[in-house]
């Protein structure tokens, strides 16, 4: 299964990549990865990728969606930017937890689908530093981390894959629950 994902993050998004739920991840001699929570329960999701240079980006920030591990003093913790995949509370909940310095890259679809519900609950919306990305167009993040994001196939309209490369090493990120095939630019 693992060789499957390598093989489909290194070569065209058309091929097709195996994973099971909760952010597991293909990786080919990675940056240093740190799963605070989301492989073993559903919610909470927080994967920290450090690269040699010391920089390190957060991948999801999330609420955990039920309490038998409530702990989320991690959220504490110091990075250089984080990168949400996708709207659900599962993913991005804890963003507010960062503050308005740290650059959080997310889908501007996302974005607004945050802020849209953060307005219909009569809740105030995020003052922070936000870098809004697009699906098959590579960035650079803490001028690190090389992404390039992929829509993939999950219950919202904007859900991204992350080909994440750093110090000539590269992972695959994303969250799905069934197989799937990367959807293809137009």
């Amino acid at each position: 299964m693992a060789g499957d994902v390598r093989a489909a993050a290194r070569t065209s998004p058309a091929n097709p990549a195996l994973h099971e739920h909760a952010m597991e991840s293909a990786t080919q001699h990675a940056p240093t990865v740190k799963i605070y929570r989301g492989t073993r329960e559903i919610g909470g999701t927080c994967v920290e990728l450090t690269a040699d240079n010391g920089k390190v980006l957060w991948v999801d920030l999330g609420v955990p969606l039920d309490s038998t591990n409530p702990d989320i003093d991690y959220a504490q913790n110091k990075f250089d930017a984080l990168l949400i995949s996708h709207p659900h509370q599962d993913h991005f909940g804890l963003m507010e937890k960062v503050g308005t310095t740290v650059p959080i890259f997310i889908g501007e679809l996302s974005l607004d689908l945050i802020n849209a519900t953060k307005i219909f609950m009569g809740i105030p919306q995020l003052n922070a530093n936000f870098k809004t990305i697009r699906p098959w167009e590579s960035f650079t993040i803490a001028d690190t981390f090389r992404v390039k994001p992929f829509l993939t196939d999950h219950s919202t309209p904007e859900a991204f894959a992350f080909l994440i490369e750093a110090d000539g090493k590269r992972r695959f990120q994303s969250d799905r629950k069934k197989k799937y095939r990367l959807q293809k630019a137009n």
